[in-house]
This record gives C-alpha cells, sequence and structure tokens, in this order.
C-alpha cells in the first residue's frame, strides 16, 4: 500500500528541482508541487497498483501537466483592471445620478454587475460568489459593459 507521505518524503526535493527549473519562480514551484501531491492523494489507488518507477513518472508527468493548464488558463484570461473606474466609461459623470442613467441603459444581466462592483464595492470573486458564476467570467462581464457604456458616452457626445 502506498502512503502519500513516502511518495511525499521521497520525491518533494526532487519534484521541487523539477518545478523550480521549468518555472523560474519558487513560490508556483512550490504551488505545483502541493497541488501535485493533492492530486496523488485523490489517485491512491492507482498508485497502490503501479510499479514505483511509474509512481514518480506519474508525478511528474502530474507537475508538469499541471503546470500546462496554469499557462493555457493564464493566456486566456483576460487580465482585468480592478482599479478601472466607472466614470472613465461614463465620461466622467458629474454624479451618481448621472451614472445611473448609464446604468440604465445597460442590459439587466451587466447593470446588477456594474452595481455590484461600483456601488456595493464588491470584487469580482465576491459577485461571482453570489451570482454562482466564475469569477472569470464576471470580469468579461465587467469589461463588457464598461465597452457597451464607452460606445454610448462617444455616440452621445458625437450628437451633441
Amino acid at each position: 500500500m502506498v502512503i502519500i507521505e513516502e511518495l511525499y518524503d521521497r520525491y518533494y526535493n526532487q519534484l521541487k528541482r523539477f518545478a523550480l527549473g521549468i518555472t523560474r519562480d519558487m513560490n508556483q514551484a512550490e504551488e505545483l508541487v502541493q497541488e501535485t501531491f493533492v492530486r496523488a492523494t485523490s489517485n491512491v489507488d492507482l498508485l497502490n497498483i503501479l510499479p514505483e518507477y511509474k509512481r514518480r513518472s506519474w508525478l511528474f508527468s502530474v507537475l508538469k501537466n499541471y503546470n500546462t493548464d496554469l499557462m493555457r488558463r493564464s493566456r486566456f484570461e483576460e487580465i482585468y483592471d480592478e482599479n478601472l473606474e466607472l466614470e472613465s466609461a461614463c465620461g466622467n459623470p458629474d454624479s451618481k445620478l448621472d451614472a445611473m442613467e448609464m446604468l440604465s441603459k445597460l442590459p439587466q444581466n451587466l447593470h446588477d454587475i456594474v452595481f455590484k462592483r461600483y456601488w456595493l464595492d464588491m470584487t469580482s470573486a465576491e459577485i461571482a460568489q453570489t451570482l454562482s458564476i466564475p469569477d472569470s467570467t464576471v470580469r468579461y462581464h465587467l469589461r463588457t459593459a464598461i465597452n457597451f457604456l464607452r460606445l454610448k458616452n462617444k455616440i452621445n457626445m458625437e450628437e451633441k
């Protein structure tokens, strides 16, 4: 029977060196190693039937694949500037009343997210939790709403 503690004692340093070699970042290397052992605990039955050399190979493969997943995810996630202010999208409204008028032009789902972010001062993670959606989706909706408001503001400015 394979015990995760034995694998940890035997392979921790090797995995950490490997992770550091592919990431060049001590914190990220540590995260990769820890996630590898978290996944190992979920696969104890598999690890029990593998010979020793395949256990080692499995651990290194999990670490490498997890790193690849993280790199892919970060490549596709839009970086969201948490300091982006609604006023920049609304043309610097003079009052909350002007901003609320701009918000009324948004579809309801975007209106709710923007309201929670800028009036209730909730983070994207908090909004995501209340709406049961990923926080990356919240950030996407915020970006969409701000772009929509910028476009509306530009059209209004051209009409004047």
